[in-house]
């Protein structure tokens, strides 16, 4: 039992304090404002009041979304492009003159039928003229046309309409979804705080001196957890809990780990300047991937593209397009601010994100799509001292740890986390490198 502080002569010791904090929940909204407001920004709802919680951002797919207690999965895709089903890119190495298209897929069948009409849509720079045709017949991989037609590598099928006639059945089939499934594995982050039974029983004669020291003790170690979960955040492995071999310690999927995943197939998701000389040639270059993600569809109608990146990048960019930089906008709700990139056909949004000053030594940056990520928290239940089961919060946790060490108290702080990267199958995610 602590003593009445109005007690003459009262001392306190750090293990009354701690007593206060036991059990309870220590907020992750103070260190994210102080030091992660990027994260704020690129995940969470900054447009609500906030008290002491965090609140989590809402993505059109929501419903969607499942948990399994160890993970987070979503259809990726399906939902905002329907552009996607019918598109294919052309990958032949010479201009081919002929009536059946090859995929290497066996998706045809889903995306096209028989009745669609078809336009061959030319490269940039090709000297073809886009080109209409009808299909006759489809297979698992092929497409039969009603006639001849000249097809360039990198040339685009899109799918136009089907022609309906007049006064008989409708035949055409459905359209069916076209999703890929992605992962997120809930991560743990998590430090054991100990305190010796001489710090324990050590007195303070004012309450403060008391509350400083351990709130200095666990507001360093928060600060440390704060600092793995930014890193988490860009370079995760997306590791899962149980392996075909033994148990691993869970990582979430990282936004740079996806990226080079996903550029495994599509090399222009990554921009590498670093051997482009002329400063027009890198503009052009960098307008050159915002266009792509633009094109996606992932980006909405109306919606700025952001840019998270370095302060080499910023640096380089202030260099390369001064005239076209404005300074003076924030986000008020959480005193945050932004750099624009404003042109007469579009407007780009840079911030900084500090932890990508320590994750690469050159310039960094990355296209996204801010309205299309989340950050889940998962809701830790604990029994309190009565076996009651306490309420579930996204904070983190602080818990008297068991063990048979009786001159020493030890606690464990530990919080969990997964990002939700909606979208990534659409290009609109990019990494752009080596600015200078």
């Amino acid at each position: 039992m602590a003593p009445n502080p109005s007690e003459t002569w009262t001392t306190y010791k750090v293990g009354w304090q701690l007593q206060k904090v036991i059990g309870t929940g220590l907020y992750l909204y103070p260190i994210l404002m102080t030091y992660y407001k990027s994260f704020i920004y690129m995940f969470l709802d900054y447009n609500k009041k906030w008290d002491k919680s965090i609140k989590t951002k809402l993505l059109p797919i929501e419903g969607t979304i499942t948990e399994d207690g160890k993970s987070l999965t979503w259809y990726d895709y399906s939902m905002f492009d329907v552009e996607h089903t019918s598109v294919a890119d052309i990958a032949s190495t010479d201009t081919l003159v002929l009536t059946t298209l090859t995929w290497d897929v066996n998706e045809t069948t889903v995306w096209f039928e028989a009745g669609d009409q078809i336009m061959i849509v030319r490269k940039e720079g090709s000297t073809l003229a886009n080109e209409r045709r009808t299909i006759n017949s489809t297979t698992n991989v092929n497409l039969v046309l009603n006639s001849v037609v000249a097809i360039e590598i990198w040339d685009k099928v899109i799918r136009l309409y089907y022609v309906q006639p007049q006064e008989q059945e409708i035949t055409r089939g459905q359209s069916l979804f076209n999703y890929k499934e992605f992962k997120s594995y809930f991560q743990n982050f998590g430090r054991v705080v100990s305190f010796t039974k001489t710090e324990l029983n050590k007195q303070y004669l004012i309450e403060k001196d008391a509350k400083t020291y351990v709130s200095t003790i666990i507001g360093h170690n928060m600060s440390i957890l704060l600092q793995e979960f930014g890193r988490a955040v860009w370079t995760g492995q997306n590791v899962a809990v149980w392996s075909t071999v033994a148990w691993s310690k869970p990582e979430m999927l990282g936004i740079d780990t996806a990226i080079v995943e996903m550029a495994a197939k599509d090399a222009s998701l990554i921009l590498d300047l670093k051997d482009v000389i002329d400063d027009n040639a890198k503009i052009e270059a960098l307008f050159e991937a915002f266009d792509l993600s633009w094109a996606s569809w992932a980006i909405q109608n109306g919606e700025t593209l952001s840019i998270a990146c370095n302060q080499k990048f910023l640096r380089a960019l202030t260099r390369l397009k001064k005239d076209q930089l404005t300074y003076n906008d924030s986000i008020t709700e959480i005193n945050f601010k932004i750099f624009k990139f404003n042109s007469e056909f579009s407007s780009v949004e840079f911030f900084h994100e500090p932890t990508l000053d320590k994750l690469y030594q050159g310039s960094l940056a990355y296209i996204l799509p801010k309205s299309l990520m989340c950050m889940k928290f998962r809701d830790n239940q604990n029994l309190d001292d009565k076996a009651n089961i306490t309420k579930a919060k996204a904070e983190i946790s602080f818990i008297r740890k068991i063990n048979n060490i009786h001159d020493k108290a030890q606690f464990d702080m530990f919080f969990e986390a997964a990002t939700v990267l909606w979208g990534l199958s659409s290009g609109a995610y990019r990494k752009i490198m080596n600015l200078k």
